[in-house]
Parts: structure tokens; C-alpha cells; sequence
């Protein structure tokens, strides 16, 4: 029940927050990483543990490719490679930003040039090129037979058997129509979402991190005030308006204009949807709750209310 399984989550949250590392202080979030994005908890999370950042305009520009030279430079800090290597390759300059990430990996044995001394540093990196290398990074290794994507045929025999087995662990899958794709560039956000799945990163690990960001997100905004929340259960009859509430929360503020993206303190993020201001802890955030004397209240507290953006 709801109930009962707040005052643990909030604990367990407390808890885990004191254990970021000192790097997340940095972190409220990037303005062109929407919250419903696929791999949006995956960004935050690799940006916390400073496996990838922004740009100095404050995006992420998650749907940008990568170039061979920024994966290494981003699996050379996910796998903490402190190796050394002689620079065989006629392509990766001395001295650049890149170079120690994609000599390291390559010492370590989870990249390699792509022949006649040529790495490819400022080529993308493909989807059935990075599904290689984390196979190895990760000792996933490689799966006999066929993969059951639409376009199988077109990866490369080199890669299907990499392919597969990182489909079997629930790794990597196909876009719409199950198409994999194996030639397509591997995008920013995508190498977030993979990361994380092979570092086996729990949800809860990635929600308390989205929490955080949300946070300070807001606490960097306005401070609306502090306001009357109220968490209601359904005890299966009609509320007084004649609709069928979830459990959810209702917030005492009216005064906001639809649109607006608030947090709430120990709820999170919430949009504005409903002129009664009504912000759910489930998908049904524009159900305004009016005279709630049918339904069953077992909570009422103040919490803060602050102002992330108006519409």
C-alpha cells in the first residue's frame, strides 16, 4: 500500500543521496533532455558519475552521434583504464584529448584500429561496432546462430555473433519494426541507455539520481512556498465529485498557470494540468479530486513547492 511504502521510500532515498559522489553537486539536469525520453534517467545517471557532460550552453544534444575517439574517451572513464600503450596509429594525434582513452582501450583489448595502422578516431561509431566492444568490455563474449531483428542480414558477420548475445541479455533491441540498424550511428543518449545496462544499474539507483537532479533543479528556481500535500486512497467507491481517484497526492496551490513544471519536495517533478493543481504520483496527473470526503485520507503534511519553469 502506498501508505506504508512512502515513509521507507523516503528513507531509503535520504540515505542513498548522502552516497553520491561529490561530482553530482554540479549536475541539474540539461535543458534539451526531456523528461519522457527513453533514456532520460540514463543521462542524468552517466552525467552523475561523470561518464559523459553537456555542452556549455547547458544541452546534451542527446540524439547526436558519436565519433569512435568520444566512445573510447567515454568507456576509457565507465571502465577507469589506466593502462599504457604505444601509439601505432597514424590518425590519433599525440597530445589530444583522446588520445589516452582510445590508446587504453585498445591496451586493454575492447577496441582496435581498423587496419594498416588506421583507428578511425573521427569516424562514427556504429551500433553493431559499440555491441563488439561492449561485448568484450563486459565479458559478454558472442552467441552462435542468428539474431531475430527485421534486417539481420545486414550486420556484419564479423558482428551477428556480438549482436546476438547482446540481445539475448536484454542489452541492446531493435527500433520500431525491430530493426536494428548495425550500420546506424550510436547517438549520445543511446550509449547512456547502454552503459547502463550493462553496468546493471538498478532503477532505483537511476531514480534516486533523477530526484536529485529534479532537486536542484528546482531549488536553483523559485521557491513558491510551502504548501498543504495530501495523499489519498481509493477505497474502491466514488469520491464526492463522482469520479474514481487513484492514489496520488493533491497539492493545496491554484495559483499556478497550466503548463507550469514545478517540484515538489519528496514527490519530484510535476506539471500543471488541471486549474485545481493536482499532481499525481501515477500517469493521471490532470484528475482534479474536488470534495474528497467519499475517498479514504491517510496523510496530510507541507512540503515545498518550487517553480522549475512556466509555460
Amino acid at each position: 500500500m502506498l501508505k506504508k511504502t512512502i515513509p521507507a521510500l523516503i528513507l531509503s532515498l535520504t540515505l542513498m543521496l548522502t552516497a553520491l559522489p561529490a561530482a553530482s553537486a554540479a549536475t541539474k539536469g540539461f535543458s534539451d533532455v526531456d523528461s519522457n525520453r527513453y533514456y532520460y534517467d540514463e543521462v542524468l545517471y552517466c552525467a552523475e558519475q561523470g561518464y559523459v557532460s553537456g555542452y556549455e550552453d547547458g544541452t546534451f544534444r542527446a540524439e547526436n552521434g558519436l565519433t569512435r575517439g568520444e566512445f573510447a574517451a567515454i568507456l576509457n572513464k565507465v571502465l577507469n583504464l589506466s593502462v599504457s600503450a604505444p601509439n601505432t596509429f597514424y590518425d590519433v594525434a599525440n597530445g589530444q584529448w583522446y588520445t589516452s582513452a582510445v590508446l587504453n582501450c585498445v591496451q586493454a583489448g575492447v577496441m582496435k584500429g581498423q587496419g594498416n595502422g588506421y583507428f578511425g578516431v573521427n569516424e562514427p561509431i556504429t551500433r553493431e561496432q559499440a555491441a563488439v566492444i561492449l561485448s568484450k568490455a563486459y565479458q559478454v563474449g558472442s552467441a552462435n546462430g542468428r539474431t531475430s531483428f527485421a534486417d539481420d542480414s545486414s550486420i556484419s558477420y564479423w558482428a551477428v555473433g556480438n549482436v546476438k548475445a547482446m540481445t539475448d541479455r536484454g542489452y541492446i533491441s531493435g527500433n520500431n519494426g525491430n530493426v536494428f540498424n548495425p550500420q546506424g550511428n550510436l547517438t549520445r543518449g543511446q550509449v547512456c541507455l547502454l552503459l547502463c545496462k550493462c553496468k546493471g544499474v538498478s532503477q532505483e539507483s537511476l531514480n534516486v539520481v533523477t530526484e536529485s537532479v529534479a532537486k536542484r533543479q528546482a531549488e536553483s528556481k523559485q521557491l513558491l512556498g510551502s504548501f498543504q500535500i495530501t495523499a489519498y486512497e481509493w477505497d474502491g467507491s466514488k469520491c464526492a465529485n463522482g469520479r474514481y481517484p487513484t492514489e496520488g497526492y493533491t497539492v493545496a496551490c491554484n495559483s499556478l498557470p497550466l503548463g507550469t513544471r514545478v517540484y515538489i519536495e519528496g514527490i519530484g517533478e510535476r506539471v500543471v494540468e488541471d486549474r485545481g493543481a493536482t499532481w499525481h504520483s501515477d500517469s493521471w496527473m490532470d484528475l482534479y479530486l474536488g470534495d474528497v470526503s467519499a475517498c479514504n485520507e491517510f496523510g496530510v503534511q507541507y512540503r515545498n513547492v518550487y517553480v522549475i519553469s512556466y509555460p
